[in-house]
């Protein structure tokens, strides 16, 4: 029972870092993109300003994780031209969590969307709205 209690309570906080890590990870690229566009509830495209390049950041597919591991999803994906990776490595997805993004919505100078963090088994850990002011639209 104790050691259950543990497991639940050791969940719940790396749930908790990892949606504050998706959040920030997520913010840095939106809040300085350009030209920028949802295109579905579930994915959004910009101008990356460092490079140039267009890049859309959705959510992953089925997939096996590191060592092997199946998982539900690799979490958030980053693609460009010539190439995609996660959003957050692996290792940053610890406790078999993985963060999903729903309900993106540009209007104006903001972007909106939900970050879901979500177990191996696909079951809500925690979530949260989140609203960014872009800087560069």
């Amino acid at each position: 029972m104790v050691h259950h209690s543990y497991k639940k309570i050791t969940q719940q906080a790396n749930a908790e870092t990892l949606l504050s890590t998706t959040i920030n990870k997520f913010n840095n690229y939106v809040r300085y993109g350009e030209e920028i566009t949802s295109n579905s509830p579930t994915s959004i495209t910009f101008i990356d300003p460092t490079n140039g390049i267009k890049t859309t950041i959705t959510n992953g597919s089925d997939s096996t994780g590191t060592g092997g591991a199946s998982v539900n999803n690799t979490g958030l994906i980053i693609s460009y031209t010539g190439g995609s990776h996660q959003l957050l490595a692996d290792s940053a997805m610890n406790d078999g969590l993985v963060p999903e993004i729903t309900n993106i919505n540009k209007n104006g100078q903001t972007v909106n969307y939900t970050i879901t963090i979500k177990n191996n088994k696909g079951n809500e850990i925690t979530k949260q709205a989140v609203t960014t002011r872009l800087l560069n639209e």
